[in-house]
């Protein structure tokens, strides 16, 4: 072989690895946006999910009020002298439990809504 023959040589190796070495580095480029995007979807996540710990605490906290009212009216029902004032009771009892557990149940629902909403689904080619 010539030199101008192993020259030619080098120089069409050396366009291979210098296209190999691009589509490599493409592809990093690539794989690094990918995993910026899922950063910043995380962390967006992550802010929701803190944010909905802070409202889950303050729900904790109105629910244990609520605890501490319904057995207020237990020992309202205690006080009671007559079954009229039982029954009256009983029906204002009713009354508070269906509101209260009528807001609790829609905020669960809301809660679970949202957080559906925000769940990132994998595509087939992710999950491959």
């Amino acid at each position: 072989m010539t030199d101008k023959e192993e020259i030619k040589l080098l120089k069409e190796q050396l366009a291979e690895a210098r296209k190999n070495h691009e589509d490599m580095v493409r592809e990093l480029v690539e794989e690094a946006d990918e995993l910026r995007y899922r950063l910043a979807v995380a962390s967006g996540n992550l802010e929701d999910t803190t944010s909905k710990l802070t409202k889950l605490k303050h729900q904790l906290f109105d629910l244990r009020q609520l605890v501490l009212r319904v057995g207020n009216r237990l020992i309202s029902w205690e006080k009671c002298e007559s079954e009229a004032d039982l029954a009256e009771e009983l029906v204002t009892t009713r009354r508070f439990i269906g509101t209260v557990g009528g807001e609790l149940w829609d905020g669960a629902q809301e809660t679970v809504h949202q957080h559906r909403r925000r769940i990132p689904h994998e595509t087939d080619s992710e999950s491959e």
